[in-house]
C-alpha cells in the first residue's frame, strides 16, 4: 500500500525529522508499505524552496498516487496541514488513520474520528502508538 505521511513539518529541526521520518519509513517498509511526504518527495528537504502554490500543484497528483493517509501526532501542536490531508484523503473516498502518541490527551480531531469515522470499514481509524513499530503493527500487511 502506498501512504501519504502528515506530519508537523513546519519548523521542525531537518535532522530529526530526517531520523524521525526513515525510522517510520523501516518500520512501514518491512510490512510491504510504501511511505510518500510532502518534505521528501516533493520539497527534497528543502522547506523554504517552492511557493505555497506550486508546492499544492505538485502535491494534489502525488497524493492520489496514495492509496490511504496516516495523519500522525506526537504532540499537542495544531497542524492545519494534516487536517487539509485527511480532508483530500476523505473527499477520495480514501482510508484516513490518526495515529496518536499515547501520552497525548485526546484531542480534538481524535474526538471527531470517534464519534464519527471517516472510515467506517477500518477499526483502525484511530492508532494510539509509543512507537512508529505500533503504526505499522495496525496496519496491514502487504503480500508481495
Amino acid at each position: 500500500m502506498k501512504i501519504w505521511v502528515a506530519y508537523q513539518f513546519t519548523g521542525a529541526d531537518l535532522d530529526v525529522l530526517k531520523s524521525t521520518l526513515g525510522q517510520l519509513r523501516r518500520q512501514l517498509e518491512a510490512r510491504g508499505h510504501v511511505m510518500v511526504t510532502m518534505v521528501e518527495d516533493i520539497q527534497e528537504w528543502d522547506v523554504r524552496g517552492l511557493p505555497k502554490d506550486e508546492l499544492v500543484r505538485r502535491m494534489f497528483p502525488l497524493m492520489e498516487t496514495c492509496d490511504m493517509a496516516l495523519c500522525i501526532y506526537p504532540d499537542q501542536q495544531a497542524s492545519d496541514g494534516r487536517g487539509y490531508d485527511a480532508g483530500y484523503f476523505i473527499g477520495r473516498g480514501k482510508p484516513v488513520v490518526m495515529a496518536i502518541h499515547g501520552s497525548l490527551k485526546k484531542p480534538f480531531q481524535e474526538a471527531l474520528f470517534s464519534q464519527a469515522p471517516p472510515n467506517k470499514e477500518l477499526d483502525w481509524s484511530v492508532i494510539r502508538y509509543l512507537s512508529f513499530q505500533d503504526i505499522a503493527d495496525c496496519l496491514p500487511e502487504v503480500q508481495p
